[in-house]
């Protein structure tokens, strides 16, 4: 009996294991084979992966996100110390190397195929960009982002040296390229007629421009040109006192300093503010007969003029030496001057009226004016100097120091000089008439008969033609 039970236990192990054995084939093939059909003639078997894909997926990635690995998980991940160091450092490293490489134009950097299509793309919409950028560029918006932009570049450039900026390579690159542009360009034969027909236009726009140099050059220029001169004034008046020693250079000083008379003189007669009329005197307001009659009031309706004028003044105050305190003007005419160089010099200003008010505080001097303070006094012409000394007693009365007189042309009569001398307060005039009778002979305005008349007028002016 008990050899039947054994045989039917091996059979049933022997069963099982077959049963199994097939069962772990078949699940193998169909998951490491899914879409290959396995079987024996008709009776072939297909993975389950190609029927139940998404269900699968599906199933794994649940499985995955909330088993293996969760989104708090990632979050604290990415936001931890380490990760963010390390990508700032990439990032960083691949913008520095961008920038600082040094690489060709956009055309030698694309390939053939997308440069093609590119400038076919740009050609197409260049009439919309160039729309779209000028209506752009008239915003002010535009205008804003520009300042901006020029903002940050003067910050950030401000002190960066140019040589780390311009490599040795670089340097290199833009002088050749200079060399390349001036050789093609001197050796191009329209080069010099070019610049023949430049110079000519020039020649012929400047004899027709009465404008100043000083107003032609750009301000940036002018401010350069003028701290030079400051820097080097001390040193060239060191050389002044030696030229005043020798003869020769004084003439030449002279020469020039009639010269610059000449042209305060030219600017009166061009202006119309001197009329010259040696066969048709005048009648001055005291009764004297005169070949001449002078309205500096009208330089005030020449903005070019009045500013020479202003600069004259400021001049002879610095070659004198002059530190004034306060700018004052004799009313009326030499107001507007002494004004126009207060402004300039960035002094207080005061008036002298030629008497003191007959109501309220009954002033003769007009604005603040304090003891001792140094005074420059401005005046438009000089006849007798009976008016200017006047306005001098004037302020010195009031405790003032004046220290000059200054104005923009004077008769030079012999009793005007005495009177300054007799006051001792300095006299410098832009302008004077010896000058005004040499520039308007120059100008073809007198003649020699002319000259001799206005000469000896101003010999005996009281006894000439007094009517």
């Amino acid at each position: 009996m008990a050899e039947p039970s054994l045989l039917n236990a091996a059979v049933t192990i022997g069963f099982g294991a077959l049963a199994g054995g097939i069962t772990n084939a078949v699940a193998i093939w169909m998951l490491f084979h899914p879409y290959d059909e396995r079987g024996i003639w008709r009776f072939k078997l297909q993975g389950a992966i190609p029927k139940n894909k998404q269900r699968l997926s599906k199933t794994i990635g649940r499985t995955v996100g909330q088993r293996l690995i969760t989104s708090e998980d990632i979050a604290k991940n990415l936001a931890s110390p380490e990760l963010r160091a390390a990508f700032e450092s990439a990032v960083q490293d691949l913008v520095s190397k961008f920038l600082q490489q040094d690489r060709g134009s956009l055309r030698s950097e694309l390939p053939p195929t997308l440069l093609s299509e590119l400038e076919r793309g740009l050609t197409a919409a260049a009439p919309e960009i160039t729309d779209r950028i000028v209506k752009h560029a008239a915003t002010a918006e535009f205008r804003e982002t520009v300042a901006n932009f020029l903002v940050r570049a003067k910050s950030d450039f401000s002190e960066t040296r140019v040589g780390e900026i311009i490599t040795a390579e670089r340097r290199s690159a833009i002088t050749e390229t200079i060399e390349e542009w001036l050789d093609g360009t001197v050796a191009n034969p329209n080069f010099e007629t070019t610049i023949e027909h430049w110079l000519d236009r020039q020649a012929v726009h400047l004899a027709g421009d009465t404008t100043p140099m000083l107003e032609r050059l750009p301000q940036g220029l002018v401010d350069a040109v003028e701290n030079s001169l400051a820097n080097y004034l001390p040193e060239a008046l060191d050389r002044l006192a030696g030229l005043l020693g020798d003869s020769e250079s004084r003439k030449r000083i002279q020469s020039a300093l009639h010269d610059l008379f000449s042209k305060f003189a030219n600017d009166l007669l061009v202006l119309g503010a001197v009329t010259l009329r040696p066969n048709n005197p005048f009648t001055w307001a005291s009764g004297m007969k005169a070949p001449i009659y002078c309205d500096n009031r009208l330089t005030m309706g020449d903005v070019a003029v009045r500013r020479r004028l202003t600069e004259g003044f400021e001049a002879l105050i610095e070659n004198h030496g002059y530190s004034p305190d306060v700018i004052a003007g004799t009313a009326t005419a030499g107001i507007p001057h002494a004004a126009w160089l207060a402004e300039r010099l960035e002094l207080p200003m005061v008036y002298v009226r030629l008497k003191a008010k007959d109501h309220g505080r009954e002033n003769l001097i007009e604005g603040s004016l304090k003891e001792g303070g140094r005074v420059v006094l401005v005046e438009d012409t000089i006849s007798t100097g009976g008016s200017s000394l006047a306005a001098v007693r004037a302020l010195r009365e009031e405790g003032a120091d004046v220290v000059a007189v200054l104005a923009i042309y004077t008769y030079g009569f012999e009793k005007a000089v005495s009177a300054f001398e007799e006051d001792g307060v300095p006299l410098h005039t832009l302008t004077d008439y010896d000058a005004l009778i040499k520039s308007a002979a120059g100008m073809k305005r007198l003649n020699d008969e002319d000259v001799e008349t206005l000469r000896a007028w101003r010999e005996d002016p009281e006894s000439w033609m007094r009517g």
